[in-house]
């Protein structure tokens, strides 16, 4: 398995830079690293794909660019005008970046970087039908988010997406009735920069993926029955 570890250290060292001149005249100025980011990118994305393929055996990689999102900000609605991302996400799932299936998202970022799994905002017709598999299947969800395994890789559900109450269409008595307050579902696992960088990030990442993939099914079971409507 290739490590990547150079390519790793590289990305890195272009974002900790670009966070510190995150202004247009330097990013023209240094256009040629961060062509070379992207070529190292490429070569983690195939990599991490490769290792994903081992997990989700019907995963079908494209190209690179369709996990990837783009380093542009869209400063239209924002205080900040800052014109690029001090980030790099990679969304790995058939259908890529742009899919409303829950997937495996790998984010680089100097001091905040994570892997995670799930579904992040879905529409109302989607959130609706894993709400209603959660209420149906509380069991179910339940042996998979408080397994022992899962909790010591992700610990708790991500909590900052959350209704204050458990929403009106189901009883206010349901025993699912925290998880039906979630209105993303997402298992997150932080990494220390030193861990970005080392020697086991990609192996650790493909036990993360494994650990995920109970969840990610759960939903997206969930996910393929509201397109069938």
């Amino acid at each position: 398995m290739t490590m990547l570890k150079k390519e790793r250290k590289q990305i890195f060292d272009f974002l900790g830079k670009l966070i510190e001149n995150n202004n247009r005249d330097w990013f023209l100025a240094h256009k040629a690293d961060y062509d070379l980011m992207r070529k190292n990118l490429e070569q983690l994305v195939i990599g991490l794909a490769e290792g994903l393929s081992h997990v989700e055996t019907g995963f079908n990689f494209t190209k690179s660019t369709d996990y990837t999102f783009r380093i542009y900000r869209d400063v239209r609605f924002s205080k900040d005008k800052s014109p690029y991302k001090n980030h790099i996400g990679i969304y790995l799932i058939n259908g890529g970046r742009k899919s409303p299936m829950a997937g495996y998202y790998v984010h680089l970022q100097p001091g905040s970087s994570f892997v995670a799994g799930g579904v992040f905002r879905p529409e109302s017709k989607i959130l609706r039908a894993i709400r209603d598999e959660i209420y149906f299947n509380t069991k179910g969800f339940e042996s998979i988010v408080e397994s022992e395994n899962f909790k010591e890789l992700f610990g708790e559900l991500w909590p900052e997406d959350r209704l204050k109450r458990i929403p009106r269409d189901f009883p206010k008595d349901a025993k699912s009735g925290d998880w039906l307050k979630y209105k993303s579902f997402i298992a997150m696992h932080h990494f220390e920069d030193k861990d970005i960088l080392g020697d086991h990030f990609m192996e650790k990442t493909f036990e993360l993926f494994k650990a995920l993939k109970p969840f990610n099914d759960f939903l997206n079971e969930a996910i393929l029955l509201s397109q069938e409507d």
